[in-house]
């Protein structure tokens, strides 16, 4: 955790433990420092949700979680929203209750999430294409056609023989 977030860990140190620092425990390596190993896993414990060190550790980098204000505010905005709709509707005002949303929770993927959950979607949505073209009436045989078609009957192969007896008889079992 030193190694990997050391300048997180430094402003939570001085901002949560005003008067101490991390180099304490530095300087500690060489006999002088005034910070023990447990010392210091005791204040990364002590650090709340939303530290800098505590966002990192979960993977946030970007720093884009929630604090507990973040939510409780959102919870608040939610009761006027709710408020605001029963005021709609008990005073009987004309028209369409008004579409309130609510906050939504900032993304915190990496950079590189983003990116790959993005390929994911494009191809995902190209092979929907492509079996939609494939399947609707009156299409072309295509390659992706043929193996589909022939997927289809492998798994409807497959199916008839599960549905088979184990004596070998060819019969299907009775339904009950």
């Amino acid at each position: 955790m030193i190694e990997e977030h050391p300048s997180d860990l430094r402003a939570d140190i001085a901002r949560y433990f005003p008067g101490r620092s991390l180099n304490e425990f530095h300087r500690n390596e060489f006999g002088t420092g005034t910070m023990s190993w447990l010392e210091l896993w005791e204040f990364v414990l002590a650090l709340p949700y939303d530290s800098m060190t505590k966002s990192a550790m979960a993977g946030d980098h970007g720093h884009r979680r929630w604090t507990e204000s973040d939510y409780m505010l959102r919870e608040l905005l939610a009761v006027a929203q709710f408020q605001a709709r029963i005021a709609w509707a008990g005073h009987h005002i004309e028209g369409k209750v008004p579409d309130l949303p609510l906050w939504e929770e900032p993304d915190r993927r990496s950079p590189e999430q983003i990116e790959a959950d993005r390929e994911l979607a494009v191809a995902r949505a190209e092979r929907a294409r492509k079996y939609h073209e494939a399947t609707k009436p009156g299409s072309q045989d295509t390659e992706y056609a043929k193996k589909l078609a022939a997927a289809l009957a492998e798994h409807q192969r497959v199916a008839a023989e599960e549905q088979r007896l184990p004596d070998g008889g060819g019969q299907t079992p009775p339904d009950n």
